[in-house]
């Protein structure tokens, strides 16, 4: 009797064991579109090739099956599924699986996945904060291209100002000192009599009823040629007012800062003229004379901005005035610097007050 029963339970054995080896990759796969777990846990051993091209993990990803996605990894799933024409990662950030784009790049899955469009430009497409932000983190190539154009061009280019953020932050990670404090230096126009219409405009009082962004970042990273002209910053000004401060500048004092943003504060509209040019330096000028009569010890810092501000009040013939009255519209330095710099004219700038030019615009 004991015999039998013996011989009965090698052959359930056998039967389990040949029932496990039949099963196929495509029943295997609707089991994780089902979220069979059970099913998966007591079969996975037994499929023949778990990294088979029908791409378990993809299957898991697209139907974020994300306790199946574990199990699988577990069990030696390769990341990248190289059987598969479409990566795993690939179709997580299609589907927009953020548990499945974590997971698989903890494993070690390769964010330069070619096979397809470049994951990171799908990625950015799909205006994915969390994927781009992985993606970046685990070493994906910001100037991956597609149709000519990379991932990090459509952020900037396509004014996608979420992700903008996630990519600026990702460059400043490298800084161990921290930049200015932005709200501060707003903090310092806001008390300022001359400044606080500045802060106004920067806070949301402008055309576009929106505050100002204003960031610290690597310029260069935007755009290659802008470090070769030695700008201080980018206003760009399409929709929405952002302003970018090359990370050359991230120490700033508040008050010079301030300075800064005030003078930038003046195109709203995206687009610059020699008017515009010439009332942002007389802005500078003034804002800067506010600060230093209330704090000498201001021009103490003799950085190349301080000396530019100085330069900019004598040339406005402001350093006896209380205020900014009438800048010197002729002033051959100022023509030449800002025709130079915009390559653009506005007719009938000449000798205008810079109070009726706000009161007009403004």
């Amino acid at each position: 009797m004991k015999k039998i029963f013996i011989i009965s339970a090698l052959l359930l054995c056998t039967a389990c064991v040949s029932y496990s080896e039949e099963i196929s990759c495509k029943d295997f796969n609707k089991a994780i579109k089902k979220g069979n777990v059970e099913f998966i846990k007591q079969n996975i051993k037994n499929v023949s090739d778990i990294n088979d091209e029908s791409c378990f993990l993809c299957t898991a990803a697209e139907n974020k099956q994300d306790e199946i996605l574990d199990i699988l990894l577990e069990n030696k799933a390769n990341p990248d599924c190289p059987k598969s024409s479409i990566s795993p990662l690939y179709t997580a950030v299609v589907f927009d699986n953020n548990y499945a784009i974590e997971k698989l790049l903890q494993y070690g899955a390769n964010p330069n996945n070619k096979t397809n469009l470049p994951i990171i430009f799908l990625a950015v497409s799909n205006d994915n904060k969390f994927a781009v932000q992985k993606l970046l983190e685990a070493g994906a190539d910001e100037n991956a291209t597609f149709m000519k154009l990379s991932a990090k061009q459509t952020v900037f280019y396509g004014h996608k100002f979420d992700l903008e953020k996630v990519f600026i932050d990702y460059w400043n990670k490298r800084f161990e000192t921290k930049s200015t404090d932005i709200d501060k230096a707003l903090e310092y126009l806001k008390e300022s009599k001359v400044g606080n219409k500045y802060y106004q405009i920067l806070t949301g009082n402008n055309s576009t009823k929106k505050p100002f962004l204003i960031w610290f970042c690597d310029l260069e990273k935007i755009n290659p040629e802008i470090s070769s002209k030695n700008y201080l910053l980018i206003l760009h000004t399409f929709r929405q007012n952002v302003i970018y401060i090359d990370n050359r500048y991230r120490n700033l004092p508040e008050e010079v800062l301030a300075t800064i943003l005030a003078a930038a504060s003046i195109n709203t509209d995206g687009e610059s003229s020699v008017i515009e040019e010439l009332v942002s330096c007389g802005v500078m000028a003034s804002v800067w004379q506010d600060f230093i009569t209330k704090n000498p010890n201001l021009n103490n810092n003799q950085n190349e901005i301080v000396t530019t501000f100085n330069r900019m009040i004598e040339l406005l013939n402001m350093e006896k005035q209380d205020v900014f009255a009438k800048g010197d519209y002729n002033n051959f330095w100022l023509l030449q610097f800002a025709l130079k710099n915009y390559k653009k004219t506005s007719k009938g700038f000449r000798n205008k007050d810079l109070n009726t030019y706000f009161e007009y615009n403004i």
